[in-house]
């Protein structure tokens, strides 16, 4: 048997070597490395405020919305295909199909009135729905200006008390917004919605603030089965960070072997960052991934808003992984947090 002291040295060898092992395994699952990419043929598209590299062959949608605390968020959607001369027998066929559709509360049709907005843009105004007289909504079709004039729908809903700010709302983007060329990163101050551009760096009415968000869904031919969604929007209240919010145990669920393959700070240059990127088989047998990059952003702060990048895949449509290897996963995702950066004179 062994002496005591000696027994009692033996335990503590053991027990620092036990712990000493599980802070490697910790840290190297923390830090990862990703495969470094060839970005120099990449194309810049402008998000909100922020700009983001992606390859060429990406598949990207932009979607924009402006919130606001008396309604509910509403997206400034370019209309492809209709241009500035479609656009009256569009309004003419819109208020004929609302005027022939009755509201059951009012008794009355569902059309309201009509206002013209300006550079060629209408606004109608109509009941929510058909059963509703506590919301109504403005369904707004703007005109950019520029070189090229091409054609918006926003659609905010309003309780007829805000009905009036509803409208100058639109009367206010309608007078900021410009046309902008696929692919065109402009100078001007503003947030960059699809073939456009709102010039506006802050935008109140009675005393409420514009909330502005953006979101750009993309996917990779080559990583089937992948889906990428950067997202930012201006916050009106504290911010929390990403690793205070997320909980593995959540993430990939159903998902057998989970691994947490990276966790911690991450920054995309100037911007604080975390991150956690998890693994784990579904039920195809294929492992999945599950990635989370977040920035809380700033109060109120236009530069600064709330960002995040999210990336999972889904192996059980086709039965096999999305990425080659971990290394080609983390040195995209590595690759695409890098680009993310507040586009130069949009404050």
């Amino acid at each position: 048997m062994l002496p005591k002291n000696r027994l009692l040295s033996q335990l503590l060898v053991l027990v620092c070597l036990g712990l000493l092992s599980g802070c490697v395994a910790s840290a190297s699952a923390s830090n990862m490395e990703g495969k470094i990419m060839n970005t120099s043929s990449w194309k810049t598209h402008c998000v909100g405020r922020y700009l983001i590299d992606l390859p060429p062959w990406a598949e990207a949608e932009l979607k924009t919305t402006y919130d606001i605390f008396s309604s509910g968020a509403a997206e400034i959607a370019y209309m492809d295909g209709v241009k500035k001369e479609d656009l009256q027998k569009i309004v003419e066929q819109r208020v004929a199909a609302l005027a022939k559709v009755t509201n059951k509360k009012t008794k009355s049709p569902m059309y309201i009135a009509t206002k013209n907005l300006p550079n060629g843009g209408v606004a109608i105004v109509q009941w929510d729905t058909t059963v509703s007289s506590a919301m109504q909504k403005v369904e707004c079709y703007f005109v950019s200006k520029g070189q090229r004039q091409y054609v918006f729908k926003y659609t905010p809903e309003a309780s007829p008390k805000y009905l009036e700010d509803a409208l100058q709302r639109c009367v206010t983007i309608a007078e900021n917004l410009y046309s902008r060329e696929p692919g065109e990163i402009p100078a001007m101050q503003g947030f960059c919605v699809p073939r456009g551009i709102v010039t506006l760096n802050q935008l109140k009415l009675t005393g409420i603030s514009m909330f502005e968000s953006s979101r750009l869904i993309f996917f990779f031919p080559e990583y089937p089965n992948a889906s990428f969604v950067f997202y930012a929007k201006k916050i009106m209240n504290t911010p929390r960070k990403l690793l205070d919010q997320l909980d593995v145990e959540y993430i990939l669920w159903g998902h057998k072997d989970k691994k947490v393959i990276r966790k911690g700070r991450h920054d995309a240059g100037p911007v604080y960052g975390e991150e956690l990127c998890v693994s784990g088989v579904g039920r195809s047998g294929v492992t999945d991934y599950a990635c989370n990059w977040g920035s809380p952003g700033k109060e109120d702060d236009l530069a600064h808003p709330h960002l995040s990048l999210n990336l999972e895949t889904n192996s059980d449509k086709s039965r096999q992984s999305s990425f080659p290897n971990q290394a080609e996963l983390l040195g995209v995702w590595d690759a695409i947090i890098k680009s993310i950066r507040l586009r130069p004179g949009a404050i």
